[in-house]
């Protein structure tokens, strides 16, 4: 549909938003949401589900508090922090490959004739990917926290309980150990 409008169409443009991009060229930007948008679900199942839940290499490289900051990130919080994370790295500002990741090519679709009229360096932009990072972030920070409040407070509640079942376990194993000679 972009290669439509803009070969085609004479890459018309959008009147009633501030900025005079073409219409071809929010088309291929909204493309490019998509891709970082899975480029974050595909971060949430290598750092969440592979490194943080079915491995021990997270706890003792990062250790029991940024292991379970990451395990409380996951769902939307993970997903919006590093979506933003994302387009900030790839799509902000205003170098060639964040303006079209295939200006080295020679489409004149992917070339500086299908402008964005500055709207990857516009500070709404910044502000919004920047807004992004900081809710997610704040979500987790909640959700740790909460996490932690309950889990110490569970445990201090649950302590006698707990420490005479392990001594009950204990005793049923060495009883065990001895049936076994």
């Amino acid at each position: 549909i972009a290669g439509i409008l803009f070969y085609k169409l004479g890459n018309p443009v959008v009147d009633f938003l501030p900025l005079q991009a073409s219409i071809s060229w929010w088309l291929i930007f909204f493309v490019r949401q998509l891709v970082t948008l899975q480029i974050a679900h595909c971060s949430q199942y290598v750092f969440v589900d592979m490194l943080a839940l079915r491995s021990i290499v997270s706890v003792k490289v990062f250790g029991p508090l940024l292991t379970l900051f990451v395990i409380q990130a996951k769902g939307w919080p993970f997903v919006v922090t590093f979506w933003g994370l994302w387009n900030l790295l790839l799509i902000h500002g205003g170098q060639p490959f964040q303006k079209n990741w295939l200006f080295f090519t020679d489409i004149r679709m992917f070339s500086s004739e299908n402008t964005d009229d500055g709207v990857l360096q516009h500070e709404l932009y910044l502000r919004i990917l920047l807004s992004m990072v900081i809710a997610g972030a704040a979500v987790t920070i909640k959700r740790t926290y909460m996490a932690y409040y309950f889990g110490k407070r569970t445990f201090f509640h649950f302590k006698q309980q707990l420490g005479s079942l392990v001594t009950t376990i204990f005793l049923l194993t060495e009883i065990a150990d001895l049936a076994e000679e």
